[in-house]
């Protein structure tokens, strides 16, 4: 997996016109970059991509399949979700190589008992509901486009592999709905969308998925409500918690009107006030300390039911 910052070709292709990406030198950045396309089942759970191919992308983009460096990655040949390569590898990659004008390979994808997520992409991407994956790798040689047609297009003619992912980009919310449909087990996939969530943005942080993304699959896939506060979503773990301590907050609450209302204060039948009656003099303190507390209270409760 790479020790390098990953950026996506747009961000390469602003730096090398402003020429801070001079050519002859190995850049201290990796460049992202997702091709689409089902993959072929190739019996257990393996299945085989494209990883890369020679064409003019959208963007006016091209790479040599011939100019591939694959010695560094397969060293440690390993499959990624999204590039999260602080996460486990999702799989093992085999018969990485070009062939005929396009980069192929295998990924063979995690048992289900040693990684949940691992196996919950692996059914998405069998049964064709995800069809994305993308590679990371170092520009060693490249040049601006010559066409006319291709203003500023990138050519990449030498390129170090230094990473492969299976990816949602783009995220497609039907396709996830009908993987629900057909009963593949999206939990293991929303909790990983909350994590990142409750993460985006946080200090030291590098999340390569769009928020907007995230919230679409999250919602596709069937996790609950999102509930915002300070400026950021609350993960399912977060929203019970605290609509446990509102709960609890309603439950003192209710004694607190109890105590108020109740018989404890009242009178003995005998005329006799009870042994733990406060004193009239203690009694307007007392009463003030209790409205206090409710009042608190109250405010808490208010606080957490409507966070934002």
């Amino acid at each position: 997996m790479t020790k390098f910052k990953l950026i996506d070709i747009e961000e390469f292709r602003a730096s090398a016109r402003a020429g801070n990406t001079p050519k002859g030198t190995r850049p201290e950045e990796g460049i992202m970059r997702a091709a689409t396309g089902p993959a072929e089942d190739m019996g257990g759970r393996t299945l085989r991509y494209c990883f890369s191919d020679g064409t003019v992308d959208r963007a006016g983009d091209t790479i040599d399949q011939s100019g591939w460096d694959l010695a560094a990655f397969n060293r440690n040949p390993v499959a990624l979700w999204s590039h999260m390569s602080w996460d486990p590898p999702i799989g093992t990659a085999s018969n990485v190589a070009p062939k005929d004008g396009r980069l192929m390979g295998d990924i063979t994808y995690a048992e289900r008992d040693q990684y949940p997520f691992a196996d919950t992409i692996f059914q998405l991407a069998k049964g064709k509901f995800i069809n994305a994956v993308s590679v990371g790798f170092i520009a060693l040689d490249w040049s601006f486009a010559q066409d006319k047609d291709r203003p500023f297009g990138l050519d990449f003619h030498k390129q170090e592999l230094l990473e492969i992912s299976v990816c949602s980009v783009p995220c497609n919310p039907n396709a996830l709905g009908a993987a629900k449909a057909a009963g593949i087990d999206l939990t293991p996939l929303i909790g990983w969308a909350e994590k990142l969530l409750d993460t985006h943005g946080s200090a030291g942080s590098k999340i390569l998925v769009p928020r907007a993304e995230l919230e679409a699959m999250r919602k596709a896939a069937g996790g609950g409500r999102s509930y915002v506060k300070a400026g950021r979503a609350l993960s399912k773990k977060n929203e019970d918690e605290l609509r446990a301590a509102y709960e609890k907050i309603g439950a003192v609450l209710a004694s607190v009107e109890q105590q108020d209302g109740g018989e404890d204060d009242a009178p003995e039948a005998d005329g006799n006030e009870p042994e733990n009656m406060p004193s009239p003099d203690n009694r307007p303190a007392d009463e003030e300390a209790r409205a206090l507390r409710q009042r608190e209270a109250e405010a808490i409760a208010l606080r957490i039911k409507y966070a934002a």
